[in-house]
């Protein structure tokens, strides 16, 4: 008998097989092969070290997939068919991406809905009936968290790489503010590229462009302008903090958000690509006459 499949004689692992599950960074698996059985967990590369083996990526394989590839690796090393299980023991923690109206926004450990907001902790001026959900697949939709609180809605599944965002309550503005006027007491000014150009109540820059509707298709999300009302100003890029690099800052009252346009970038390069166009027509043209 060979060492590598000597290395496999123990006892027999359960048989019961998630097949749909799809490996990734941090599960861990209980790998079957002949009467062994050994528990692994994926590193952050997905490779498990076995021994007799080496280093094998089992990431993005399901259970029948790395079964099959073990097999393979075994008869080729041993020259025997060798029967090979793999068991999902444990899934890793996927993380998903908080934003909004939220106490800690970023990425948070979760498997569930329920569990992704209670870590990042929604304020007491979000609105719970309409929490945004974007899958990673691209799929989005809206639900109703405070109905899974009251028991009224079922809590769902969380997948590494969805993103929630908690909108924020509509403020309560006196009817006689104009929008021209200056922004008013205890709300913040949106304007620019957002749907809903509008006041709304104060609080992280995430949860007051979802107030405002979100931003448009002619939004530059790396050029948002911040004007506080004692007139300081200060740029920051939303797609840094949506990509978790940078923080979500908090929007005082009486401050001013302005949302810059790509339009005017989108329109000079259009132009200048027609110009070019008809300059070159013009030049062969020229050259056949």
């Amino acid at each position: 008998m060979s060492f590598v499949l000597a290395l496999f004689l123990m006892t027999s692992p359960d048989s019961s097989i998630d097949a749909v599950h799809v490996f990734t960074h941090g599960d861990r698996i209980r790998i079957g092969v002949a009467e062994m059985t050994e528990d692994y967990v994926l590193n952050p590369a997905g490779e498990v070290l076995i021994r007799g083996l080496g280093t094998v990526r089992l990431a993005g394989m399901t259970t029948a997939e790395a079964e099959r590839d073990l097999s393979d690796r075994i008869t080729t090393l041993t020259g025997r068919s060798v029967p090979v299980s793999v068991i999902l023991v444990e899934p890793a923690t996927p993380r998903v991406f908080v934003a909004g109206a939220v106490a800690r926004p970023g990425w948070r450990d979760a498997r569930s809905l329920v569990d992704a907001l209670t870590a990042a902790q929604p304020t007491p001026h979000a609105s719970l009936s309409a929490v945004a959900v974007e899958k990673a697949s691209g799929e989005t939709f809206t639900i109703d968290y405070a109905a899974i609180l009251t028991g009224e809605a079922h809590d769902i599944a969380v997948e590494g790489g969805d993103r929630l965002v908690v909108p924020i309550r509509p403020p309560e503005i006196a009817e006689d503010s104009s929008p021209g006027a200056d922004t008013p007491a205890g709300v913040v000014n949106v304007l620019g590229e957002v749907s809903k150009p509008s006041a709304v109540a104060p609080g992280r820059l995430t949860e007051i462009l979802v107030a405002a509707g979100g931003i448009t298709e002619n939004s530059r999300t790396r050029d948002i302008t911040i004007r506080t009302a004692a007139g300081e100003s200060s740029r920051v890029s939303l797609d840094d903090i949506l990509g978790g690099r940078s923080d979500d800052p908090d929007i005082p009252a009486g401050a001013t958000v302005f949302v810059a346009s790509s339009a005017p970038a989108r329109r000079f390069w259009s132009d200048l690509r027609a110009i070019l166009g008809a300059l070159t027509a013009a030049i062969l043209l020229g050259a056949r006459l």
